[in-house]
């Protein structure tokens, strides 16, 4: 996009009268920057794990409790990141509502514009449209003979 930009820049020194539309829209376009998405916030919480040995009259071994301690490391790793990509899903979509909602915005201001026209332009309008229409195809018949 730089290139063309470069172009239309060197073109508007050159030979200013040459610059088309295209080239000015050339001009006014420009690279948008990076957004960095902040971090989540969140919110540290701490839990007791308490161990049972139902009735059994014994202590639990080292190799039992670095089990069960592992495997709550798995659970919680595993709850987080389930949590992230819900959170990432829902980012997402407010993102793309927002552009949608944007969009929907535009295409209404647009068409409230058009309803402002005086209908007799609008009418006058839409009848030479079709009167050139029609004649281009009617040229290009009698063209064809």
């Amino acid at each position: 996009m730089n290139s063309d930009r470069e172009e239309a820049l060197k073109l508007q020194e050159e030979n200013p009268s040459a610059m088309t539309e295209a080239d000015n829209a050339k001009l006014v376009i420009t690279e948008l920057p990076q957004v960095a998405l902040r971090d989540f916030i969140r919110v540290e919480r701490k839990f007791y794990l308490c161990l049972d040995t139902l009735g059994q009259d014994r202590v639990f071994e080292d190799s039992e409790q670095m089990f069960i301690v592992n495997a709550v490391k798995e659970i919680v790793k595993a709850r987080e990141d389930l949590e992230s990509k819900y959170l990432l899903e829902n980012r997402d979509t407010k993102m793309i509502m927002n552009e949608l909602e944007t969009k929907y915005k535009e295409s209404v201001s647009l068409l409230f514009f058009e309803f402002k026209k005086n209908p007799q332009e609008t009418y006058n309008d839409e009848e030479d449209k079709f009167v050139k229409e029609y004649l281009a195809t009617f040229n290009e018949n009698e063209t064809k003979r």
